[in-house]
């Protein structure tokens, strides 16, 4: 069996999982458990930064290992961001009217732009 993971630079890591003979459950890797959980956490992390105002620059360029080599491409960044953008599409054509309603609490900032 082989694992994909996301990616690291926009190219995918494949793992082989090994067989095991005469177990009753599949092989389980607390290794790639924890690169998954590391992988969800980064993508969260990303998001987070982004709708806090970072650039996809400003995110690629605070990834960066000991040497100085960026380990989330800026496609990468740019992908997880489109991703939040699609769902805030389909949360605003979702339809509330289905709902039985009872209190609606909204939250919402508001600019002034003068001149």
């Amino acid at each position: 069996m082989t694992v994909k993971s996301k990616a690291v630079k926009g190219r995918p890591i494949n793992v082989k999982v090994p067989r095991v003979r005469d177990a009753e459950e599949d092989f389980k890797s607390p290794v790639l458990e924890h690169v998954r959980s590391l992988e969800k956490k980064i993508e969260r992390l990303t998001v987070e930064m982004y709708v806090r105002g970072l650039s996809t620059r400003d995110i690629e360029d605070t990834f960066v290992d000991e040497s100085g080599k960026s380990f989330l491409s800026r496609s990468v960044v740019s992908n997880l961001t489109e991703t939040l953008h699609e769902e805030y599409r389909l949360f605003c054509e979702g339809d509330l009217s289905s709902y039985d309603i009872v209190y609606l609490f909204l939250d919402g900032v508001y600019e002034s732009i003068r001149s």
